[in-house]
């Protein structure tokens, strides 16, 4: 495997200019947590092997041994909730694991019985999926909550449409892309920019540390970590709960070479729903489109996971 991956750079030497950075984990330290939860450690090093564009990424996809993979899913599901077991590390063979990715998996409406909203991925893996993505810096390979807040705030807006306003989701970093995504939305559909929503956090059961290159580490807690063996990443997803009120559709606010995305939104009722691929409602452009115009059935792997 190491010679496979010779012509891809050393964490030491990535330039602060990049926009796109993981590291390619050849071995996970795990145990299990109370509650079902665990505990997963990553210690960086400089020598690690980095990804910094999405086509790299994509040509790593045909190295990868999945069966060795699926292996250390199971290892992981198995310790689960096993606080008492001894700590295990597994060193990969013919596998790798890219970090950091991460995202939030948002609901609406009743909290108590919450509506999930999902976004059409028609990129590998196809299907409904959470508001994830990479990590881009140095940062956020050790503070994942940096990695959430922004892809949260990045995609997740919404578009009052009696009120003709846009609204983002409170506390999460107004950077260039979330401004530029305001921006173009508010041209597009003649809209103001409203106030920003109130969102609530639903704590998972697992805990990330993470050893930076100075020895500092940094813990993460009440995340769903999810290892997903068919993309080869070590996902990191927090529950949130957004406070949207009545009659505001789902907005895509993903930026792709300065253009938005618009991929569709959907609201399902409840697990099962999505499970299923069975949406309540569809929404594009901040409009209801009708349900017979759906094509995409299934949930991509790391959403399936967390809506078990």
């Amino acid at each position: 495997m190491d010679q496979q991956l010779h012509h891809l750079g050393e964490l030491s030497h990535v330039s602060a200019t990049v926009d796109f950075l993981q590291v390619l984990c050849q071995s996970l330290k795990f145990r299990g947590l109370p509650n079902g939860g665990i505990r997963l450690e990553i210690v960086l090093l400089p020598s690690m092997k980095v990804v910094t564009q999405a086509s790299e990424k994509r040509q790593l996809t045909a190295l990868m041994d999945l069966s060795e993979g699926q292996r250390i899913e199971e290892k992981i599901s198995a310790a689960r909730g096993h606080e008492t077991l001894p700590w295990q590390t597994h060193r990969f063979d013919k596998f790798l694991l890219r970090h950091a990715s991460g995202g939030v998996l948002p609901s609406v409406g009743n909290r108590a019985n919450p509506t999930f909203m999902l976004f059409e991925r028609d990129i590998a893996p196809q299907g409904w999926n959470i508001a994830n993505g990479a990590s881009s810096n140095h940062k956020e390979l050790t503070d994942v909550n940096a990695l959430l807040q922004r892809e949260a705030g990045e995609e997740i807006l919404f578009f009052d449409a009696a009120r003709k306003t846009i609204h983002a989701i409170a506390n999460v970093e107004a950077n260039a892309e979330l401004r530029l995504a305001q921006a173009l939305w508010s041209e597009k559909l003649k809209a103001k920019i409203g106030n920003d929503l109130e969102w609530t956090e639903l704590p998972g059961p697992d805990t990330l540390v993470v050893t930076d290159l100075d020895g500092q580490t940094t813990t993460t807690n009440r995340l769903h970590v999810v290892v997903n063996a068919c993309d080869f990443g070590i996902e990191c997803v927090r529950r949130i709960h957004i406070l949207a009120g009545e009659n505001k559709h789902p907005l895509d606010g993903e930026i792709l070479n300065e253009q938005l995305l618009d991929r569709r939104c959907a609201f399902f009722t409840d697990k099962k729903s999505a499970r299923l691929g069975r949406p309540a409602s569809l929404f594009q452009g901040g409009q209801p489109i009708p349900l017979n115009s759906n094509r995409t059935k299934a949930l991509c792997p790391v959403t399936k996971k967390l809506l078990v």
